[in-house]
Order: C-alpha cells, then structure tokens, then sequence
C-alpha cells in the first residue's frame, strides 16, 4: 500500500474550493463521488465571485490584525458576517479576542463585498377590459 504524506497544509475559503473543483473537472472530465457531491453542496451556496475573494483576502490581511492568521481570514470570507457580533463569534471558535475597533473594519471590509439584494420592481397590473 502507498503511504501519502502530507507536504504542505493550506487553509482554503469555499470560492477557492469551488474554483479548483471546476479546474479538476476540466482536466479529469469527471469528478470521483466526494468532489461531485462537493461541488453540488458549493453550488448551492452563494458566494462572492474568486475575483472579489482574492481582494478581500488582501485587503484583510493588510489590516494586521493581531492574532487572527489565514485560517480565520479564510473562515471570514467563508461565511461572510454581517454584524460585529458575527465575526466576534467566528474568532470565538478559534478562541482569538480582537479590539471592537478591528472587529469594525473586518465587518465594514465585508460589508463592501456582499452582494446587496436587488430591489424588485413591483409591477403594475392592468386591468382587464
């Protein structure tokens, strides 16, 4: 039997998964069962576009903020949080306490990158003659 070894452990956002997905799909044709039902689970979540992902990956560790590494850059960009109390409860789970103030500018970074929900235009019925 093989014996794989791990070389190099990096930590992944979904948008990333998804893209390397499509690129093994792409050079195979097929995806085993694991990775199709992979993608069927990514596909069903809305993400940001890869483009987008890469910015905010950048854009958050420029911050420096202390303690949170890429593996809770990644978590944010996963999941997105919305409110101050979002991303207070990622970095919980990863037992990390950061300052109100970089909790603010985690969420207003992530705030320019969700996609805001288009309002629709209610149509006017005519009536019946």
């Amino acid at each position: 039997m093989t014996n794989p070894q791990v070389v190099e452990e990096v930590p992944l956002n979904i948008v990333e998964v998804k893209e390397m997905l499509k690129k093994i799909k792409e050079r195979d044709t097929e995806l085993n069962f694991r990775a199709q039902k992979t993608a069927e689970y990514l596909d069903a979540i809305n993400t940001i576009k890869p483009k987008q992902a890469k910015e905010l990956k950048e854009k958050l560790t420029e911050l420096e903020i202390p303690r949170v590494r890429d593996v809770q850059i990644q978590k944010i960009i996963d999941i997105m949080p919305l409110t101050a109390e979002g991303v207070k409860t990622i970095l919980i789970g990863f037992n990390i306490s950061v300052t109100a103030d970089n909790v603010k500018k985690v969420v207003s970074l992530v705030n320019e990158y969700v996609e805001k929900p288009k309002k629709q235009k209610e149509e006017v019925e005519t009536p019946a003659e």
